[in-house]
């Protein structure tokens, strides 16, 4: 198999990538590689990769992004990351992202060696299937020869689902004699019941006339059940070819790696809400504003139609958007009257103190960014940076407004509570100056038509 393996390494370091490619070249498998992620993508373009390696970071892009585009272009294409920071994000974004698997460098070449060939097994079962059927249909000799040494569970069903032919395989799985099986139906075979089952992978096949796939629990294990149609000459339906592989050991490591991803998300949740703590221990007057300000963005960010898991990471964001704040003396956050410029001067800063907290944290948004650009402004007059526009993350723009929001409706060390239709008004004559047009229509719509207020 490996002769018709094609890999694409996608790694900003030459010397791993070439060397990457010597050994697997070594190994038969046809090697392309890319320096940068616009060169990869463009690879991806004009040509299919059965597997690709993805250094996690690049000059030109983040690798979750790139991992986004590639399963995009080539849904079917298995993708092993490459970290030198296999934290609990990376953990978490590989998952979620449905990446093969990841190694982290320094790793073994024997070790990257087994992950592609199980990488290619996943991927070419269905195909690999596909092929089986269409020799075992077109009645190859060749293939009949080596029917029986195929180790999938193959079984062939005339249109009224009776069986018809099968492997040796099958026979052993099912504990049974040829001759005693042959002329069975599939319902008593796979269900052990008299009657058709309303769900059977057969009868859907029947139906569409298209190749069914599912995983479902038989004698013991968890197989992968693949159904092709049997046509005739003029497009009618004769019959199905059912192939079963076990797939026991893999769903047993997933469901693994699924218990330690909720293990890691847990422990990340619990790091971030001791960060929060922390900061407002240090600033009673606003205990809670983060949380506040998190609430109305993430309503914000689910009206504009954000995907679950990017909703997540804007929360992340919001909850520890003023961990900056641990920088500044406490006396200035609680000073009761009006703070000088040089004491402004120590509060701006508070968005690049949290981005450099965060930056050595790998969470699986970019959390860092997101924070560090809260104080932005479209018009390119706010701070740290004065980004500008699209410059700025859309998460960045609704954690802005949102904070705008809050911190006028709310009682601070300085002044009263100014109350939410100040803060309607200030937003409203600033949509597309200060704040984004959309976010801020959004806001609003959610604060009039949803009632909102904070707690």
């Amino acid at each position: 198999m490996n002769n018709k393996v094609k890999i694409l390494i996608i790694d900003d370091d030459k010397g791993i990538c070439d060397g990457l490619r010597d050994h697997l070249e070594l190994e038969g498998y046809l090697v392309t590689t890319a320096y940068t992620s616009r060169n990869g993508i463009e690879h991806l373009k004009g040509a299919f990769f059965n597997i690709v390696l993805l250094d996690k970071r690049l000059p030109d892009s983040d690798g979750m992004i790139v991992l986004e585009s590639i399963k995009e272009i080539s849904p079917d294409t298995e993708v092993i990351l490459l970290t030198a920071y296999a934290s609990t994000g990376s953990i978490i974004k590989a998952m979620d992202k449905d990446v093969f698997s990841y190694l982290s460098k320094p790793f073994k070449i024997s070790e990257l060696i087994t992950t592609i060939k199980k990488a290619c097994e996943k991927q070419y079962m269905l195909f690999e299937n596909r092929k089986l059927f269409q020799k075992i249909v077109e009645g190859k000799k060749d293939w009949e020869n080596t029917f029986d040494s195929i180790s999938d569970l193959i079984s062939i069903y005339d249109k009224d689902f009776t069986l018809t032919k099968c492997n040796s395989a099958f026979i052993n799985k099912i504990n049974a004699k040829y001759e005693n099986i042959i002329g069975k139906k599939c319902n008593e075979i796979f269900c052990d019941r008299n009657n058709p089952c309303p769900t059977c992978i057969f009868e859907r096949c029947k139906e569409t006339l298209k190749s069914e796939i599912e995983d479902r629990d038989f004698m013991g294990g968890i197989y992968t059940f693949s159904c092709f149609p049997r046509l005739d000459e003029e497009g009618e339906f004769i019959g199905v070819v059912h192939v079963a592989r076990d797939i026991t050991e893999h769903k047993q490591a997933e469901e693994v790696i699924k218990q330690n991803a909720k293990i890691l998300r847990k422990a990340l949740n619990g790091i971030i809400n001791a960060l929060t703590i922390t900061v407002e221990a240090r600033d009673p007057y606003t205990a809670g504003h983060q949380q506040r300000v998190t609430k109305l963005a993430l309503l914000m960010a689910k009206e504009m139609g954000f995907s679950e898991e990017r909703i997540e990471g804007l929360r992340m964001a919001g909850i520890i958007h003023d961990i900056g704040k641990i920088s500044i003396p406490s006396e200035i956050l609680s000073k009761p009257g009006k703070i000088s410029e040089t004491e402004f001067s120590l509060i701006k800063i508070h968005p690049q103190v949290g981005f450099d907290i965060l930056k050595g944290i790998e969470f699986p948004w970019p959390v860092a960014q997101i924070v560090c650009q809260h104080h932005e402004r479209v018009n390119g007059s706010g701070y740290p940076s004065g980004l500008s526009g699209d410059e700025i993350l859309l998460e960045a723009k609704i954690l802005c407004v949102a904070d705008v929001v809050e911190a006028i409706s709310t009682h601070r060390p300085y002044r009263p509570s100014l109350g939410i239709d100040k803060a309607i008004e200030i937003i409203s004559e600033s949509r597309g100056i200060l704040y984004d047009s959309e976010v801020v229509d959004t806001c609003l719509k959610i604060i009039k038509e949803e009632e909102f207020k904070f707690e």
